[in-house]
């Protein structure tokens, strides 16, 4: 299958990790990781509690795209990356999304 891409091209999409690859070990990795970090950062009370690591890694990815898409100028990541950062900050009030997870 091919998918379009910017240029006008077309390019095949990225092969699947393989598991038991390094890329696809770093790759658990830094899921985990990444969602041990999450979890303590919900458990402070700083990062909403409604969000779970897949959502997070789709949030970066999806800010990374953006980035790419704005000409990767050092002026749009260091604007996307607070508005993302933000986002995911636990808000004050009632609220099924703020609150330390459990």
């Amino acid at each position: 299958m091919a998918v379009a891409v910017d240029s006008g091209g077309t390019q095949p999409p990225p092969p699947p990790l393989t598991p038991g690859s390094t890329l696809h070990a770093s790759c658990v990795g830094l899921r985990a990781a990444g969602g041990d970090l999450l979890a303590r950062a919900q458990h402070s009370g700083h990062i909403r509690a409604d969000l779970d690591p897949d959502e997070l890694i789709a949030a970066a990815y999806a800010m990374a795209w953006a980035a790419r898409q704005a000409g990767e100028t050092a002026g749009a990541q260091a604007r996307l990356l607070p508005l993302l950062v933000e986002g995911l900050a636990a808000r004050p009030g009632p609220s099924a999304a703020n609150g330390p997870a459990t």
